[in-house]
């Protein structure tokens, strides 16, 4: 795992499909299967990335919406991302994805 300065994430935005928020450290999860990570709060990479294409979907997760595929199962909360991941969703953020 490689460790990124909070500033470095526009290098490699593209190439993040979603990104996961505990106790400080966030954890980028990319394209080519590698992850890296950062110290900093969730709040503070929202805000670096929001003129770009993430969504927060729940107090610990943020995701590239170029990479959501779809729903995951009626009745549940749940997207699946490209690489397969299926991530939790907020009840208030739900309505992005009906």
């Amino acid at each position: 795992m490689i460790k990124l300065n909070i500033l470095d994430i526009h290098n490699i935005d593209s190439d993040i499909i979603y990104i996961v928020g505990i106790n400080g450290v966030c954890f980028l999860f990319l394209v080519d299967h590698k992850m890296k990570y950062l110290r900093g709060s969730m709040k503070n990479i929202e805000s670096i990335l929001k003129d770009k294409n993430f969504i927060r979907i729940n107090y610990h997760v943020i995701i590239n919406s170029k990479f959501y595929v779809r729903n995951h199962m009626e009745g549940t909360k749940e997207i699946v991302m490209r690489n397969g991941t299926v991530l939790k969703v907020s009840r208030r953020k739900w309505i992005n994805f009906r």
